[in-house]
């Protein structure tokens, strides 16, 4: 989703890219709920994807800490169906 925001902002697109940073702003700001990079790193480990651990003195985010990361996974789902659908998005990651 966000190489295709970049992409769209590149390409002079701006309907697509205002369109896609109104639909990731949510998922943004749930994100930032958790001090980075520890949120991330969780978001990315139940998207099942590698984040890897994070370094001391941060803390990793715990399994029950994690309920706003949890929630975030139908949006994300749905904003990548939504970008696979219309044939955008550059490489997968």
């Amino acid at each position: 989703v966000f190489v295709r925001l970049h992409d769209a902002v590149g390409a002079g697109d701006l309907a697509t890219a205002r369109d896609l940073q109104l639909r990731v702003l949510p998922v943004i700001d749930a994100l930032y709920r958790t001090p980075n990079p520890s949120g991330t790193k969780r978001l990315l480990e139940l998207l099942g994807r590698p984040g890897g651990p994070v370094r001391a003195p941060l803390r990793s985010v715990k399994p029950d800490d994690d309920a706003h990361l949890v929630a975030l996974l139908p949006a994300i789902a749905e904003l990548e169906a939504a970008v696979a659908h219309t044939g955008a998005g550059g490489a997968a990651r």
